[in-house]
């Protein structure tokens, strides 16, 4: 059992908690997360999101089909005219839709949905168990529920690989690179010469002129000239 801080202080994410939950996952597969949120919240903010999005990042989205969704303050009465049942399934399908934006998951490795009440105000049962309104008793509930994802799902491993979306698919930038080397030598540069070939551009554009005999015998006898200027300027 692994007990985290809270990955939110203030109001930012506190992603060297995510790290240290990422670096134990390195060593200890995970067979169950329990995400816990408020049921008595309407709406998923910008802050959800933000955390949504850095669980998936740091530590993939694999995680979210061993994650079970637990709601707090289960206790609250439904606004009138809404019954318990459409309360906790109108929160929890907001969650998980924000989850989903995010992580790119389909429906079906979306977390699950346990409610808690941990209050002492809460009902209680013969037993002493405490009830929901909707006559769900919580402890054997939230049991029975991360029991099933323990047993019908494989463990969470870590996969550093998945850290960061900008790390996908780096293995193919050396092959990008010795596509474009290849592509160049025999494909760019043939090409190129066998237009200069027939084109005449070989020597560039003032080809003609580097060409003509006259011309080359001109720059010849000037380079002749400037030589034996130096060595009479030297001998002097």
């Amino acid at each position: 059992l692994i007990d985290t801080p809270g990955i939110v202080i203030g109001d930012r994410i506190h992603e060297a908690t995510l790290n240290k939950i990422a670096e134990i996952g390195r060593e200890v597969p995970f067979d169950v997360v329990l995400y816990v949120d408020r049921l008595d919240i309407y709406d998923v903010s910008s802050l959800d999101q933000q955390i949504f999005e850095s669980i998936t990042r740091v530590l993939g989205a694999d995680l979210w089909s061993n994650t079970l969704l637990v709601l707090t303050h289960g206790e609250m009465e439904p606004p009138k005219g809404v019954s318990y049942h459409d309360l906790v399934k109108s929160r929890s399908e907001l969650v998980q839709k924000g989850i989903q934006k995010v992580a790119k998951i389909p429906e079906e490795d979306l977390p699950g949905v346990a409610v808690i009440e941990n209050s002492s105000k809460c009902a209680r049962n013969w037993s002493s168990e405490r009830v929901l309104p909707d006559g769900t008793v919580v402890l054997p509930n939230l049991v029975n529920k991360f029991v099933e994802i323990a047993t019908n799902t494989s463990p969470y491993e870590y996969n550093p690989r998945g850290k960061s979306p900008d790390s996908k698919k780096k293995w193919l930038i050396p092959l990008v690179f010795a596509a474009q080397v290849l592509l160049k030598t025999f494909v760019f540069d043939k090409a190129v010469k066998e237009w200069d070939t027939y084109h005449g551009d070989e020597w560039g554009p003032k080809q003609a002129e580097y060409k003509d005999e006259k011309y080359i015998n001109k720059m010849k006898e000037a380079k002749r000239e400037y030589i034996r200027r130096q060595k009479a300027k030297q001998a002097a």
